[in-house]
């Protein structure tokens, strides 16, 4: 003789279970590149304090943000145009934090 157990309710417990891990995934995103962000900064070659103050970050959908520098001449801070950073500095500070999602800088010019 086969018994039968119902369960009540666990679809939305499920759904609440989902939830509660995507928020927690988002709180270590947003740590996680605000830890990048400073990393950023710290790093960033300093005359008149522009660049190093032009870090943010752009919180895109749930899993994703983009950090931002829209100084105009954070391309050739990179490059290595001061000493007082290595060339590709936000690179290797990127790899340091995680795993890209495609490229790690893009230069847009508008």
């Amino acid at each position: 003789m086969g018994q039968t157990i119902k369960l009540v309710g666990v679809s939305a417990e499920f759904k609440r279970l989902e939830k509660l891990s995507k928020e927690e995934q988002r709180k270590q995103l947003l740590i996680e590149s605000g830890l990048m962000t400073k990393s950023l900064a710290n790093a960033t070659p300093v005359d008149t304090g522009k660049a190093k103050g032009s870090w943010r970050i752009i919180p895109l959908k749930y899993d994703k943000v983009n950090v931002v520098n829209t100084t105009e001449y954070i391309e050739f801070l990179n490059r290595g145009s001061s000493k007082q950073a290595p060339s590709y500095f936000i690179e290797r500070i990127a790899l340091r934090h995680g795993k890209p999602l495609g490229s790690i800088v893009n230069i847009r010019r508008d």
